[in-house]
């Protein structure tokens, strides 16, 4: 395991690593590696557990840099699996993405949410908008289709069950979000995944 820094703070931020850098950015809506990318990078993985020192972070890098440039990548979940907490008010931002993470896949209250920051409903939803650039319900949609799929390339729940497992109580209504933020159904989306690994 390697923290992102692991070669210092200025390795990958120099120009040579910019696709590198960018690799970093989607990882962390989670990848999934399909095709001849998968195939040659499990490969190179067990031959990593045979090496040490040097050569072991020289393969690492080359590992790096073909998903860099693969287009065997698919994203696992939307981007609101990112959050900023780097704001002023970290604690608050925190305590408010917690409630939302912790809750989403139930019955959601934005009320229960403004009361934890001590805010009025309207105040909170101002407030949530100018930290994240997105309304409350927006936000818990989307990681509420993030986590449908996640569950889809799972493969073990109907498209039905993923729904309510995710939090929605109205099928139509999932079917309307899901196509919203992944320009597609759940069952494509389902048969694009298995049709790729």
């Amino acid at each position: 395991h390697f923290l992102e820094d692991f070669l210092g703070d200025a390795f990958f931020g120099s120009p040579e690593m910019v696709k590198i850098r960018h690799l970093f950015e989607r990882a962390a809506k989670g990848l999934v590696v399909s095709g001849a990318t998968k195939k040659c990078l499990a490969e190179k993985m067990e031959k990593m557990l045979e090496l040490e020192g040097f050569d072991k972070i020289f393969l690492l890098l080359e590992m790096l840099h073909i998903l860099s440039k693969s287009r065997d990548l698919t994203e696992l979940s939307s981007p609101a699996f990112q959050y900023p907490v780097a704001s002023s008010d970290r604690v608050r931002v925190n305590r408010m993405y917690e409630y939302i993470l912790g809750n989403y896949k139930s019955a959601i209250r934005l009320e229960e949410a403004a009361i934890l920051l001590n805010m009025s409903t309207s105040t909170y939803c101002r407030y949530f908008k100018k930290r994240t650039g997105k309304t409350f319900s927006n936000l818990v949609n989307e990681l509420r289709v993030g986590h449908a799929c996640r569950l889809l390339m799972e493969g073990e729940l109907t498209v039905t069950e993923i729904c309510y497992e995710c939090g929605f109580n109205n099928f139509s209504y999932f079917q309307r979000q899901f196509k919203k933020y992944t320009k597609t159904t759940p069952l494509k989306y389902k048969h694009k995944f298995f049709n790729r690994t």
